[in-house]
């Protein structure tokens, strides 16, 4: 997952640009950038500064979160070549090269050079490519926007209070900002937009959202395809009650911050019992590029106030277990000084299966779920007992037909 934001405006709307990337800041850490379709301002780290170069009509921003490579300038976005500049997020899985957006951004580059219509070459692309993706392009101050066949990953179309048109990719980066929004893109569709007008080519595909957007990746404030991420999860929060067996005693319910917020306060105002946030955290672990480098800052990421877990039977709750290494450390943490039992509710099924759309799960020997049973899965984490989400309670939930859902079957 990335975060990609992009506006077409009159205006050196620097602030403007700066504050849509900063609200998908959760997207993306290792690195950001800005374009103006000609020249491109990158650094690395958190979200910092605004541009200071850049030129009407056109401004583009990107925030990364690694799949794979380095953090280096020359791998982050926006990229740009023969006065294209491009920004991705997800993964193309038929694309070699360096990375698949250096790939995309070459193809493209060299069909439009050799004079082929731009509006076929992206045709051909939805058809060909494979994976997902929202990519936003921009060519000789126009800009272009499209989605993979099933619409996998969000992108939204919206129209700023001064009448700049704004690309981003959830509707949560247009906080605050008076933008008002028009609709999400659709699987397949194109949107081109040029002297502040939109053309839009619809496709007739399939909707497949990632149902992971839901459950971990996106802002709860934000709105994917008509749905709500908080009443997603608020409702998935409230089905789980049914999955805790009748035996266990609850003291408290608490989450493992911050996405698991959501979730935790539902269950415990259904269960009737006190919600209390013992754990603060600095920055989601999931981003940093691998195991060892996960669980070295797991030691500098949490602080615990100890006094409100002493001698409690504890309903802890996360939106999902990856590979188990910040469930585990939690665990075992609140264990030194808690001599209660801890029941670990995971919102989201086992996942048991690598992601090929723009999510940091490589191979199935990092899952905590790989090659251990049930049992063993709760005496890896620690836990006196491990709940797991269902996927039928994924499609009650979210409302839709299709999801993507391969990391879980």
């Amino acid at each position: 997952m990335c975060g990609i934001a992009a506006i077409y405006t009159i205006k050196k709307n620097y602030d403007l640009i700066y504050q849509l990337i900063l609200n998908l800041q959760h997207r993306g850490q290792d690195s950001y950038g800005y374009s103006d379709g000609k020249k491109v301002e990158k650094y690395l780290g958190l979200i910092r500064n605004k541009p200071s170069y850049l030129t009407p009509p056109i401004f583009l921003a990107h925030t990364r979160y690694r799949t794979s490579g380095s953090i280096t300038a020359e791998v982050s976005q926006p990229l740009l070549k023969n006065n294209i500049a491009l920004i991705h997020n997800g993964t193309i899985q038929n694309m070699g090269g360096l990375n698949d957006s250096y790939t995309l951004l070459s193809l493209l580059s060299e069909q439009i050079e050799s004079g082929k219509d731009i509006l076929d070459v992206i045709k051909d692309l939805i058809i060909s490519l494979e994976g997902a993706f929202f990519i936003i392009f921009s060519h000789q101050n126009t800009l272009y926007a499209f989605k993979d066949k099933s619409g996998i990953r969000p992108g939204i179309l919206g129209r700023a209070q001064d009448g700049s048109l704004v690309l981003a990719s959830e509707n949560n980066a247009f906080k605050n900002l008076k933008i008002k929004l028009i609709n999400d893109i659709g699987p397949g569709e194109i949107v081109i937009i040029n002297e502040e007008t939109i053309t839009r080519h619809k496709a007739f595909f399939d909707l497949s959202p990632c149902i992971f957007e839901y459950i971990y990746l996106a802002h709860p404030d934000s709105i994917l395809y008509g749905k709500k991420v908080k009443d997603f999860r608020r409702e998935l929060a409230e089905i789980s009650i049914d999955l805790l067996p009748l035996d266990i005693n609850i003291d408290v319910v608490c989450c493992i911050p911050n996405s698991a917020r959501v979730y935790a306060r539902q269950i415990a105002t259904s269960l009737n019992k006190p919600y209390i946030e013992p754990i603060v955290k600095k920055k989601r672990s999931f981003i940093m590029p691998d195991k060892l480098s996960r669980e070295e800052y797991l030691k500098q990421k949490f602080t615990f106030m100890q006094e409100e877990l002493i001698n409690k039977d504890i309903l802890l709750i996360d939106d999902s277990i990856v590979r188990g290494s910040t469930a585990k450390f939690i665990i075992k943490t609140i264990k030194k000084f808690n001599k209660g039992k801890i029941y670990f509710l995971s919102c989201a099924p086992k996942v048991v299966n690598v992601n090929r759309y723009g999510i940091n799960i490589n191979s199935r020997e990092e899952l905590v779920s790989f090659n251990r049973t049930h049992s063993e899965i709760e005496a890896y984490l620690g836990c006196d007992k491990l709940i797991y989400q269902t996927v039928e309670n994924l499609y009650n939930c979210s409302g839709f037909k299709n999801l993507e859902i391969s990391i879980f079957k």
